[in-house]
């Protein structure tokens, strides 16, 4: 008999692991809150083996900018915001789209370590994100920066987006790229989504609490 996931490419191992937790579901997200953070995940081997690397820290937030070793100083710079409900840390998969892009895009790469709920909330993470991209600016003055998120990932990317425009930097993205931003966290366009009741992955009962420890007191 094949053993569950035997012939499986890695994606779909991944995406099957993520099912039999309840990866977005509220009983699962309610257990992380009590287990402590497991160690950042960093790029896989292949492509990004040669890259220079340039790491900035700010608080709780770091960066981690991946740049081809003989790429010039004009590539896109894609500024990464990786899903995960405000609450999970960036995981294999991301990496693994990442490198996709990688692969077929002459570009720079700079993946965003943000603060995560339920430790820091969007005000805090939204100022440690800044002070980081300040440094960022810095040392790669010059470069076209695309803003790149999923899901949570995305709905930050464009929320950050609105704010340093408003403000005039430090970060002026030129585009955004967002795959299923999460824009809505009030719910109440998930509960108006009937598949979302049969979504094996989301439950309306975790977005409404990760969206609450996310928001930490701030009116929805």
């Amino acid at each position: 008999m094949k053993s569950p996931g035997k012939g499986l490419s890695r994606q779909a191992r991944m995406v099957n692991r993520m099912l039999e937790k309840g990866f977005g579901k509220v009983h699962f997200l309610k257990q992380l809150e009590k287990t402590p953070r497991r160690k950042k995940c960093s790029p896989p081997g292949g492509i990004f083996k040669q890259s220079i690397r340039d790491n900035i820290s700010a608080g709780s937030c770091s960066l981690l900018t991946l740049s081809p070793p003989d790429g010039d100083a004009n590539l896109p710079h894609l500024v990464y915001f990786h899903g995960g409900a405000y609450m999970l840390e960036g995981a294999r998969q991301h990496w693994y789209m990442l490198e996709k892009i990688y692969q077929n895009i002459p570009c720079k790469i700079t993946y965003v370590y943000y603060p995560l709920a339920p430790e820091s909330n969007h005000r805090a993470s939204t100022a440690e994100v800044k002070a980081a991209l300040t440094v960022l600016e810095h040392r790669h003055q010059g470069d076209q920066f695309v803003f790149i998120g999923d899901s949570a990932g995305g709905g930050f990317a464009l929320s950050l987006a609105r704010i340093l425009i408003d403000r005039g930097g430090p970060i002026i993205p030129e585009k955004l790229i967002l795959f299923a931003p999460w824009l809505d966290l009030t719910g109440k366009s998930a509960r108006a989504d009937k598949s979302l009741h049969t979504d094996a992955l989301l439950d309306i009962k975790g977005l409404d609490f990760a969206a609450a420890k996310w928001a930490d007191g701030t009116r929805l």
